[in-house]
């Protein structure tokens, strides 16, 4: 009964004026009223310099200029003051940190600080060629800038994504030309590896990781992912080969067999066949492209197989009949197989078999 006393006169006790104040800071913040709730929040810090909130209020300040209002330079300032004012802050080491990143990269002026942050944090609400243009342009014109690294990774990045292999290849080789013993080259190396991954350049791609594996011990493990990832497309690409010729052997034989049934007949099977196979379609319409692809695939070599198999009974001794069940599913197995690796579903169909159906 006490704590249940205790609790009601708690909720009863006014909400003390610092955490008043922090708590309106962060509702103008949830609002996107980002620049009104960065001066609350400094106003927390300066009017209540004791209160436990006020190294947090100096925090979420520094963020929103950073992050919201491009001013590097009043996060720099914020930072630095929050590491002054409370050395001792649980946030002091991040905000050092911060500050210490912010103060290099300022070297060569807030401008192309400021578009680089625009350009990185708006790529995914921005068309991508607007975004890559801005960042071009970033370092043309400001050939000194401290974070060049990392603008030159990110447009091989984005190239890569837009599958502009040849200009990906440049920015990375630009990283490498530029700053060849740093973080940035290395990231660029394994760039290289998987943009030739992507591209089924196989050889290249594994002297890509192995250049990568010789940068030093932290990226060992990196390069030897990269080469695991190059033996299994090639497992891959063998697979699909393998399922391809088996298709194809199948058409042929059953293709020739077929040229000596005269007239040739719209099998009854394919009649029910063709409106469920239409259906399956229609219904992975609804879902991913690349379940569409698979369907569709899957869906025409299925009624190929059946107008094949229909042009006349399966004729012959017990043994015959079995090398053709034999062939016909070894045609189904190879189909399955292509529409499932050529669309990248394998992961998806195993997780589904795992943990079942999403819906």
């Amino acid at each position: 009964m006490t704590a249940v006393v205790l609790s009601l006169l708690a909720l009863q006790a006014p909400i003390p004026p610092a955490r008043a104040a922090f708590q309106a800071a962060t509702e103008l913040g949830r609002a996107g009223r980002h620049a009104e709730a960065a001066a609350a929040y400094e106003t927390v810090a300066r009017d209540f310099p004791d209160d436990e909130l006020a190294d947090d209020a100096l925090a979420e300040a520094a963020q929103l200029h950073e992050e919201k209002l491009d001013d590097p330079e009043g996060a720099l300032r914020l930072y630095t003051l929050l590491t002054e004012r409370y050395p001792h802050s649980r946030l002091s080491r991040r905000a050092g940190n911060r500050a210490a990143f912010l103060r290099a990269s300022l070297a060569a002026g807030p401008e192309p600080l400021r578009i680089y942050n625009q350009v990185v944090q708006g790529y995914a609400r921005r068309p991508h060629a607007e975004s890559i243009a801005r960042m071009e342009d970033l370092v043309r014109r400001f050939p000194r800038f401290p974070l060049l690294g990392q603008a030159l990774f990110w447009l091989g990045q984005a190239y890569q994504q837009e599958r502009r292999w040849d200009d990906a290849l440049r920015a990375y080789s630009e990283v490498q030309a530029r700053l060849p013993q740093s973080e940035w080259a290395a990231r660029a190396q394994k760039g290289i590896g998987d943009l030739w991954l992507e591209r089924g350049q196989y050889a290249r791609a594994r002297a890509a990781f192995e250049a990568l594996a010789a940068r030093g011990p932290e990226w060992v493990s990196a390069a030897e992912a990269g080469r695991a990832a190059v033996r299994g497309a090639r497992w891959r690409r063998d697979l699909e080969w393998a399922c391809g010729a088996v298709f194809a052997l199948f058409v042929l034989g059953y293709g020739l067999r077929a040229r000596r049934v005269r007239p040739l007949t719209f099998p009854l099977e394919l009649k029910y066949y063709l409106p469920v196979a239409a259906a399956f379609v229609l219904a992975a319409a609804t879902e991913h492209r690349a379940i569409l692809r698979a369907t569709s695939m899957l869906a025409g070599a299925g009624a190929l197989i059946v107008f094949l198999v229909g042009q006349g009974r399966l004729r012959g001794r017990t043994g015959a009949r079995a090398l053709h069940v034999i062939a016909i599913t070894a045609a189904v197995a190879a189909i399955f197989v292509l529409a499932v690796q050529s669309q990248h579903l394998t992961d998806m169909m195993l997780e589904t078999l795992r943990a079942g159906a999403e819906r």
